[in-house]
Formats: C-alpha cells, sequence, structure tokens
C-alpha cells in the first residue's frame, strides 16, 4: 500500500472540510468542492475515524509530510482506501453477477473475476493512487444488473446515486433508458422515476438547509461559485469543438462540444438500429463515445476506471478477442506509468495506441449489435 500522495490528497481535504460540516448537523454545500463534494461525504465516516486514533493529526494543507511513510500517512492511506477495497470487491461481485446472468456459465465468471482482481491496471489505480472512482463505477453496475434483472425502478435509483457522486452517470442515462426489454412503457416510467426521485430529493434537502441552489449548482461550471468552481467541466465534454460559422465574418457562430456531438450520435445509432440492446452494451457505448469526443481529457486513463469492469465483461464471454483487451488495459497502463511522465515520446505513442484501441472498441460492439439485429434468431450477447 502506497503513501497517499497526488489527487488521493485532494480528496482527503474534501472529507476533511466536509466533517467539519456534517459533525455540526450541517449538510456540505456545493461552495466545499463543486461536483466533488459528496463523493467527499462517502469518505467521511473513514476520515473521521482516522481523527479518533491516537496519534498526530498534522493540517492536511501540509501536503509533504504525507510524502513520507509516517504513523499519520499510513493510516490515512488505511483508512480512506477502505471504501475503495469495498467498492473493488463489489465491482469484481458483480461483474461476475453480470457475466453469469447473461450466460449461465460458471467457467465464463471465473474468467470475469479473474480478469477483474489480476488486471495491473485495476490494481495500481485502486489500490496505489486510490482512483475513487471505482466507488461510483461499482454503483453504476449494480445499476446495470438491476436493469437485467428488469427492476427497473432501483436501476434508475442506483444509477442516478453514482451520478451525484460523478457526473458521468448522468451522461450514461439516455442510453440505458433503451435498454428495458421490448422498450417496455412499464419498464422505462419505472426506471425514470426512479432516476428522478434521487435528484428531485438532493436538490430539495440542499435548498432547505440553504446549503445549494439550482443557480449554485449552474455557476459552478464557470468556475464563479466560492471554492466549488469547476470549469473544466465544459472542457470535459470536449477538448475540441465543432465551430458551425467559424469562418463567418463578422462574429463567428457557437461551438458545439465534440463531446456532445459523439454522444447524441451514438444515441441516435443505439436507438434506431439496435434492436435488442442490452445495459453493459449501452453504457459501455456511452462512456467510449464520452472518452473519444473528449479526448486527452475525459479519457485520461485514471476516468477509464468507469468502463474498466464492462471490458471486464466482454473478455470474460468472448475470451478469443483477448487482444484488443490487452491492447486497451496495456497502453492504459503504460500512458501514465511508468512511461508517461518520465518518456513523454513513448507516452504520447502509448496514448494514440489507448484512443485507438477505445475506438475499435466501440466499433465493435455497434457491429456486433446491427448484425446481431439482421439475424432475428441468434441470441444477444456481448461479443465485441
Amino acid at each position: 500500500m502506497s503513501t497517499p500522495a497526488g489527487d488521493f490528497i485532494n480528496w482527503a481535504g474534501v472529507a476533511n472540510v466536509a466533517l467539519g460540516f456534517v459533525s455540526r448537523g450541517r449538510i456540505p454545500p456545493v461552495s466545499v468542492a463543486g461536483v466533488y463534494t459528496y463523493m467527499g461525504v462517502v469518505l467521511v465516516p473513514f476520515f473521521w475515524l482516522w481523527t479518533l486514533l491516537p496519534i498526530n493529526h498534522p493540517s492536511l494543507t501540509y501536503a509533504n509530510y504525507l510524502g513520507s511513510y509516517s504513523t499519520p500517512a499510513f493510516f490515512l492511506n488505511l483508512f480512506l482506501k477502505t471504501p475503495l477495497f469495498i467498492a473493488d470487491m463489489g465491482a469484481g461481485l458483480l461483474v461476475m453477477k453480470l457475466v453469469r446472468t447473461m450466460t449461465g456459465s460458471e467457467t465464463k465468471d471465473r474468467l470475469a473475476f479473474l480478469a477483474w482482481f489480476a488486471n495491473p491496471f485495476n490494481i495500481y489505480w485502486i489500490n496505489i493512487d486510490g482512483a475513487v472512482d471505482v466507488i461510483p463505477t461499482a454503483i453504476v453496475l449494480l445499476a446495470i444488473y438491476l436493469a437485467l434483472k428488469d427492476r427497473s425502478f432501483l436501476s434508475g435509483l442506483s444509477l442516478a446515486i453514482g451520478g451525484i457522486l460523478r457526473i458521468f452517470p448522468f451522461l450514461t442515462f439516455p442510453f440505458l433508458l433503451c435498454s428495458p426489454r421490448d422498450r417496455n412503457v412499464r419498464s422505462i416510467t419505472y426506471l425514470l422515476l426512479g432516476f428522478l426521485l434521487v435528484p428531485i430529493i438532493a436538490l430539495t434537502a440542499l435548498y432547505v438547509s440553504k446549503a445549494g441552489s439550482l443557480e449554485a449548482l449552474a455557476l459552478i461550471p464557470s468556475g464563479s461559485y466560492g471554492g466549488g468552481g469547476q470549469p473544466w467541466l465544459l472542457d470535459f465534454l470536449g477538448t475540441s469543438s465543432f465551430n458551425f460559422d467559424k469562418y463567418a465574418p463578422p462574429v463567428a457562430g457557437p461551438d458545439v462540444k465534440s463531446a456532445i456531438v459523439i454522444l447524441i450520435l451514438q444515441l441516435l445509432v443505439c436507438v434506431r438500429f439496435w434492436k435488442k440492446p442490452t445495459g453493459p452494451h449501452l453504457v459501455t457505448a456511452s462512456i467510449l463515445a464520452l472518452f473519444i469526443g473528449s479526448l486527452a481529457y475525459a479519457g485520461d486513463p485514471r476516468h477509464f476506471m468507469w468502463v474498466s469492469p464492462l471490458l471486464t465483461v466482454s473478455l470474460a464471454i468472448n475470451p478469443n478477442e483477448v487482444w484488443v483487451f490487452l491492447l486497451t488495459f496495456v497502453s492504459a497502463f503504460g500512458v501514465t506509468y511508468p512511461f508517461g511522465p518520465s518518456t513523454p515520446l513513448l507516452g504520447t505513442f502509448l496514448g494514440g495506441i489507448f484512443f485507438g484501441a477505445e475506438a475499435i472498441y466501440l466499433l465493435k460492439i455497434n457491429q456486433e449489435n446491427i448484425q446481431i439485429n439482421a439475424v432475428d434468431s441468434r441470441p444477444v450477447s456481448l461479443r465485441i
């Protein structure tokens, strides 16, 4: 277990501030850390346990002490990574359940177990770097599993909870709407009700407690709301953009973020051509489309944790596609560690392979679903 550093320390800082509000019986306002605030709340109980230890508790504003193997650093690392370990175990079990539900094969769900827990990418980012993204990722996996079990209300509820913690599940929701069997109106209605219930309760709680409002949330991307401003949110939707009126004088037309365009196009393809969509495929396609549209920003290997378990499901169901699985994860791992920072040229090369592998996966997912639809007698699979 490594000494806490980097982004993990930022999360410890958010948990520290959030604990101050929770200990006074208040809901932490969105100004604490914007869209990061309520992930920090999840970490609060574990951070609180660290503060109860009979050891020194140096200020988190002095990050250099955490760079050493001190007693406070060791226990902070241990306590704050406990929820990540729990989410890691939960994600692995859900990957197995998804495979078993879709194939009925014990052999394939064991392969899924091995592919998840023995994957160096997962081991590094979850257990060493401390990628908290594994928590909402596990919740989204639960939403997909519940959708396969036709528990639509609970599926929508789970997906929305994941979205409160990390924004990407909100972008996958329109895709999951396509997943209920035969697009049953009842299932879609329950999925929608479950999904809307969470933000309604959250917004009501924020308003009543004066912890936030719709205006405060709307100001987060502009960076103008207290300490919670995050202007990167707009860049997250595409580091490049399409300007439909770029050369028209005297005023250039509006920019349209590339990720939004690609997400909408992918959704239209799913609705129009995927006659028998499955939750795992739909969510995988949505996240890969987001990565490709956002290029290097949302496609950071750290964020690839979101789709890692879904590609593990794909591998378990169709093992002869192991080449694209290995290509994706080896390049993702190499972009940042150990080659990315020390050898930029090799890191750039691996980054190109990484995004290329993502595009291959997305193409295979679309191709397979369209081919399935061409022959009604073929069973729905997750082969990519």
